[in-house]
């Protein structure tokens, strides 16, 4: 159900009613400033000591005929200091299926796979967004954001997730099914095809497809070992969260609001949903429902608040604008601030409902 948007004030604005390119230079410059500690941190580190590896690491033992040993968290970390002798708190949490993304990017040297990780994740990321920003926006506004420059640093899935996102979002069923490398993270995708019950079936027989591939490819055996031992590790990882050098980085609300605080940021997420349930509202509403995301997460979020700000910039006041501002910089301002999150992703789905898009038709 959509309710109309109440007009706001007409208040001062660039040209055509856009955003000034100081405001912009302004956001986009302070987005920098403040993931530069996160920067300069991973950097100084071992390179090898960043999310990429594991997505490395689990390539090249599937390619090896290793894929159950992927599972073995033991095995898996004794295999990442054998291929870069460095020794790290790592593991992989994705089903095996995930490993038909993975396995090409094994067949590489590390370095020059994370460049071409990067590369590709980059420029998929904003083939997908093209649609949304096509006349409205910059192209680097949609590849510049806090959220993506995280992603880059730390080699994370987020950028291919988030692109398979907004092309579910666009009706694509076999991009849905794509999304179930992460189901906590996509799992409102598939609500959406709920309306276009055609792709919703594809996306079903692309996830059984999927699954079935992996199977041929890898052993049954990769998910009977993903099976037993993924949920008592992811949950190990929840309760891990609460430590500082992982509630940094936590975007859920569930890390400072405990569980009752999670139920309540969800209820209110599904409330406004149920108002106005488009692919920008949806994956806001994500991060206040699922106990499970990350700063890096956020990479369709921030593209869907320069774009709020875009469209709506003369009608937005002072307040607004700033308030804006403040959800486009969460991944940086969390670096010090995580608690905040929850509550300003709560305020911009507010924002976002009550002023709305305007969004291309879904794909034919």
């Amino acid at each position: 159900m959509v309710r109309d948007k109440p007009e706001l004030p007409e208040t001062d604005a660039g040209p055509a009613g856009q955003p000034p390119m100081a405001y912009w230079l302004v956001l986009y410059g302070l987005g920098l400033a403040l993931i530069a500690p996160k920067i300069v941190g991973l950097f100084i580190n071992t390179f090898a000591v960043r999310d990429f590896t594991n997505l490395w690491v689990a390539g090249k033992m599937a390619l090896a005929g290793s894929a159950r040993d992927i599972y073995d968290i033991t095995a898996f970390q004794l295999e990442t200091i054998a291929l870069t002798g460095v020794q790290f708190d790592n593991s992989f949490s994705y089903p095996p299926h995930t490993l038909l993304l993975a396995a090409p990017f094994g067949a590489l040297p590390l370095t020059i796979s994370y460049v071409a990780w990067s590369i590709a994740s980059l420029v998929f990321f904003y083939w997908a967004a093209r649609p949304y920003i096509s006349g409205r926006l910059p192209v680097w506004f949609a590849i510049m954001t806090p959220a993506t420059l995280m992603c880059l640093i730390y080699g994370h899935y987020t950028l291919f997730l988030g692109s398979v996102w907004l092309l579910a979002f666009r009706s694509y069923g076999v991009a849905a099914a794509a999304m179930t490398i992460k189901p906590h993270f996509g799992f409102l995708s598939a609500v959406h095809l709920l309306r276009h019950p055609a792709q919703f079936v594809i996306a079903a027989a692309g996830t059984i497809a999927l699954i079935g591939l992996s199977i041929a490819l890898f052993g049954a055996e990769a998910w009977q070992a993903y099976f037993t031992t993924t949920f008592d590790h992811q949950t190990a990882e929840l309760s891990k969260a609460t430590r500082p050098s992982y509630s940094s980085s936590m975007v859920a609300p569930q890390i400072w609001y405990g569980w009752i605080g999670q139920i309540a940021f969800a209820v209110a997420a599904i409330v406004l949903l149920y108002r106005d349930f488009n692919v920008f509202t949806a994956a806001t509403a994500t991060f206040l429902i699922s106990p499970y995301g990350y700063h890096y997460d956020l990479t369709v979020i921030c593209l869907a608040f320069t774009l709020l700000i875009h469209q709506h910039w003369s009608r937005l006041t002072t307040v607004h604008r700033i308030v804006l501002a403040a959800v486009f910089l969460i991944p940086g301002l969390m670096i010090t601030a995580p608690w905040i999150a929850p509550p300003l992703l709560l305020i911009g789905l507010f924002l976002q409902v009550r002023l709305g898009y305007s969004l291309p038709e879904p794909a034919r």
